[in-house]
């Protein structure tokens, strides 16, 4: 019996599933919630608590001490082919939120995606992330004006095609950049940025340089 099979046997038995796959990740996933995974994992921990949740991992790749929480309900989390992560932690509360990551992207180490309200964080195809990292959707609290309104809602994060994220940076609610691009050590990336071909830089990140592309090769 394959490792797939051996999940939904006991999902369909038991309303819930805690085991090992193989032997030291943790999953536990209550029923009514989709698992379909067919990547390596090594010291992972997989939670979720709701109904009609997906968590899909494609082809390829490798996970290695990552941690998946969601807690809501109708979220999804998307990991495309050949996708590799390393020490990432995803992390969804409330319902109707997704992380989606492309094709061939590479996390790796110490990241952390996290999407609240109803939003979603995507990573385009072949993204590579240095560490110490954070995408948030949401400030987590609210922020009021004088009559007592919200003035600080979740938002979604949009990162294109062919991008670098160098270590140490935060990306904020509402942000975006286009295709292949860098985002320089420590930015904080808060804005909308639609040209491709550019670095961007700073606190908070501007375009510092245009008409560049970069390569995961040293040449």
């Amino acid at each position: 019996m394959t490792t797939r099979e051996f999940i939904k046997k006991f999902l369909k038995e038991k309303g819930y599933i805690i085991n090992f796959i193989p032997f030291i990740n943790s999953i536990r996933i209550l029923s009514g919630n989709l698992l379909d995974i067919k990547k390596t994992m090594f010291r992972c921990r997989i939670k979720c608590k709701g109904k009609n949740n997906e968590i899909i991992f494609k082809n390829g790749g490798i996970l290695r001490n990552c941690n998946i929480n969601i807690n809501g309900d109708n979220n999804r989390v998307l990991l495309g082919n050949n996708v590799s992560i390393i020490k990432g932690t995803i992390w969804i509360e409330d319902s109707n939120n997704s992380i989606i990551i492309g094709a061939n992207s590479s996390l790796c180490g110490e990241i952390l995606l996290a999407a609240c309200e109803g939003t979603s964080i995507e990573l385009g195809e072949d993204v590579l992330c240095s560490s110490k990292i954070e995408l948030r959707t949401s400030d987590s609290h609210s922020i009021l004006d004088v009559s007592g309104e919200r003035i600080n809602p979740a938002k979604n994060i949009k990162i294109g095609n062919h991008v670098w994220i160098g270590e140490g940076v935060r990306i904020t609610k509402g942000a975006e950049t286009g295709d292949n691009t860098v985002i320089g050590t420590a930015t904080v990336l808060n804005k909308v940025f639609t040209q491709d071909n550019v670095i961007i830089a700073g606190i908070p990140g501007k375009i510092c340089k245009e008409n560049i592309n970069w390569s995961r090769y040293r040449y």
